[in-house]
């Protein structure tokens, strides 16, 4: 089984998202290719407020980006690979979109 991803933010401020109760834990099927490159068995998430910048930044430090940014309704994705090898997951929330949609969509692939 791999397991999933835990939405945090990465500012350390009191989370807003654990304001809005909006901790996300998933598990994902053990043939699942979306950790991939990854061999780690689980994927950090973490939601953040500007995605194009911090990937910008990131990407200048040297820090290897995985694929495209994707764009939803609910908010934009895109993904890094941490230093010892773990997938990372960065989320731009459209929260008033999420909330009229949470419960309906399947976040982990």
């Amino acid at each position: 089984m791999k397991t999933g991803n835990m939405a945090a933010p990465l500012n350390g401020d009191t989370p807003a998202i654990l304001e809005r109760r909006d901790i996300v834990w998933s598990i994902f099927d053990s043939e699942t290719k979306y950790t991939d490159p990854s061999s780690k068995e689980f994927m950090v998430n973490y939601r953040i407020d500007d995605l194009e910048a911090l990937l910008e930044i990131l990407r200048k430090e040297g820090v290897e980006v995985i694929g495209e940014i994707e764009v939803f309704e609910y908010g934009k994705f895109g993904w890094i690979m941490g230093p010892d090898g773990v997938k990372i997951e960065l989320w731009e929330p459209n929260d008033e979109e999420f909330d009229k949609i949470k419960g309906e969509i399947n976040l982990s692939g």
